[in-house]
């Protein structure tokens, strides 16, 4: 058993760039490699339970992250977005992951050129197989989705968005509830 109380990461960056063909980059340490016993997703959760390992991390604190997320699937251009500023604090993670843990987190969004977009507010419990979350977006700005709009609109897309939402998972099956969406300054063409 491995037990640690607090665990903090300060300025990590992630890339994050999913190709046209829909793969990931980076892509794991593993492709490419043929490994008996390694066909189930969740294969080393698995043996780490028969083994009897288990790691535990009180509190799991990220100070001033940054996340890049690069999407080039179905896009005439890529869609792009920057996360700054990302604050997370988890609690009660476990691998295997054998009870709920418990996150908060925040983060300011950007777009590829740096223009600030909007801010991001999350907290859940879970565990992958099941849980729920609350998110909170405020001001973020429709050019954030350009790539994404384009495929069905052929004009620009202005304006601004704010959302409160809820949402369940349970054995892959999603749910999601948005009691309150607000679109400020929308134009279309302009």
């Amino acid at each position: 058993h491995v037990h640690l109380s607090r665990v903090t990461l300060a300025h990590p960056f992630v890339h994050v760039h999913r190709r046209g063909d829909g793969s990931f980059l980076p892509t794991k340490a593993t492709d490419g490699l043929q490994s008996e016993g390694n066909a189930d997703n969740d294969s080393s959760e698995n043996e780490a339970a028969s083994a009897g390992w288990v790691t535990r991390i009180d509190e799991l604190e990220v100070q001033s992250g940054a996340v890049d997320w690069r999407d080039d699937v179905n896009h005439v251009a890529a869609a792009q977005l920057h996360v700054r500023n990302w604050q997370l604090q988890a609690h009660d993670l476990t691998w295997p992951m054998q009870q709920d843990a418990r996150w908060s987190t925040q983060a300011q969004l950007q777009s590829a050129e740096q223009v600030n977009m909007g801010h991001l507010h999350m907290h859940g419990q879970g565990v992958a197989a099941q849980g729920h979350a609350a998110v909170v977006v405020q001001g973020f700005d429709a050019q954030g989705l350009a790539a994404y709009a384009q495929q069905w609109l052929k004009v620009p897309l202005q304006g601004h968005a704010s959302l409160y939402a809820g949402g369940a998972w349970k054995d892959g099956q999603f749910h999601v509830r948005v009691p309150e969406l607000n679109i400020d300054q929308v134009a279309l063409g302009h």
